[in-house]
């Protein structure tokens, strides 16, 4: 990967010349930043915790971010705490009764820009498969991506290999998550480009030698190879991996300059 020096407003941007085979992107605060989704996914949350396993209000703030902090999710968190937590209902009540629709909207910005990108893509979350197909339906880019690895395949394929026996939850940034998930994909380490908004899942693969690139509005941390502001600014760090004209799969976007 060679240093290209800043672009723009993004801070230590990069450019990656690597020949990786395959692009996973996080969904989240990732593929599209909203404002109010965070709030929303908390609140909703606490209101869980609160309804299912008798939290108190203070208790269930507090938890949730306890449960994220050492355990990837919150999900992950009340399931190693001993809770018997009905996934379905969980999913439920915490994504499914969101309306996303009044929050986030098509992006034909966005849209181009991944029809531009040579490379497969696939959405790596610790959401379930249904709340990542809704985001993608809305965001109208569901047609782009070739699969999508979840909490659903994740723990389905931990449970088949004899990883877990669904009394804890594999997740990023468990380096399990991510063997699984590049199982998945049919790669190894080093042919899969890896995006998320998450500073521990970014420094997680890193460490399992996936090129890895950090999107957040923000300083890049220290530890931190490559950071972007926005999924946006991708091809500014990786123009050789975007068509610069239409190809049989591809819509034409503006050509990024060309750092390398």
């Amino acid at each position: 990967m060679a240093s290209c020096g800043n672009v723009g407003d993004v801070p230590r941007s990069f450019c990656l010349d690597d020949d990786v085979e395959a692009v996973l992107i996080d969904l989240d605060d990732t593929l599209y930043q909203a404002e109010g989704i965070h709030p929303e996914f908390l609140t909703r949350m606490e209101e869980y915790m609160i309804a299912e396993h008798g939290f108190s209000p203070e208790e269930a703030a507090s938890s949730v971010h306890d449960y994220y902090a050492k355990h990837g999710t919150t999900l992950a968190g009340l399931v190693a705490s001993g809770y018997p937590v009905d996934v379905e209902k969980f999913h439920h009540m915490t994504h499914t009764v969101v309306d996303f629709g009044k929050l986030i909207r098509p992006d034909p910005e966005m849209r181009r820009m991944l029809l531009a990108l040579k490379k497969p893509k696939y959405i790596f979350t610790n959401a379930n498969t249904a709340h990542a197909k809704r985001i993608l339906d809305i965001l109208g880019i569901s047609d782009i991506f070739v699969d999508i690895v979840s909490f659903d395949t994740i723990q389905s394929s931990a449970r088949r290999k004899g990883i877990s026996d669904g009394s804890w939850v594999v997740c990023k940034p468990n380096p399990l998550a991510f063997e699984l998930a590049l199982e998945q994909v049919n790669a190894t380490a080093g042919k899969v480009l890896f995006l998320d908004d998450s500073v521990r899942n970014i420094k997680a693969a890193q460490d399992m030698g996936i090129p890895s690139v950090l999107v957040h509005q923000g300083d890049v941390p220290e530890g931190i190879e490559f950071g972007i502001q926005s999924l946006k600014d991708f091809p500014l760090v990786a123009p050789k991996y975007f068509f610069t004209e239409p190809g049989p799969s591809s819509q034409p976007v503006n050509e990024p300059t060309q750092m390398c």
